[in-house]
């Protein structure tokens, strides 16, 4: 089963359908990735529970990481190879992308707690 990256934006509540666990509720904000489409439903997962949602209440969300990509490649193909690039720039190449992965993960709620000490290990909070 492959895992999707396409992420929808609730832009109304929904409710769900009372004691039916096929329905999901959502509220207006909400991001959710999608499971599967039918002609009239989104199978969803929000916060590790999946369900359906009416198509009109979710909007598609631009996936960040298909557009990170696209932009890494066209970065990637330019005239001056990243290895021989001053080491500023490198450095500020190498932020905007941290910075890039770090606004993904906290989007899906993950965050990140890096210690000051490195000879100790980073811990993730899920």
């Amino acid at each position: 089963m492959s895992i999707s990256s396409q992420y929808f934006e609730a832009i109304a509540d929904y409710g769900g359908v009372e004691g039916d666990t096929n329905y999901i509720a959502v509220m207006k904000g909400d991001v959710v990735r999608l499971i599967k489409k039918d002609k009239e439903w989104l199978t969803v997962e929000k916060d590790g529970n999946i369900g359906k949602v009416p198509k009109g209440i979710l909007i598609q969300k631009e996936n960040k990481i298909s557009s990170f990509n696209m932009n890494l490649s066209k970065q990637t193909s330019q005239p001056v190879p990243f290895a021989k690039q001053s080491l500023k720039t490198q450095n500020k190449r190498i932020e905007k992308i941290l910075l890039d992965i770090i606004e993904l993960l906290s989007e899906k709620g993950i965050q990140m707690h890096f210690n000051d000490d490195e000879s100790e290990e980073e811990e993730w909070i899920d």
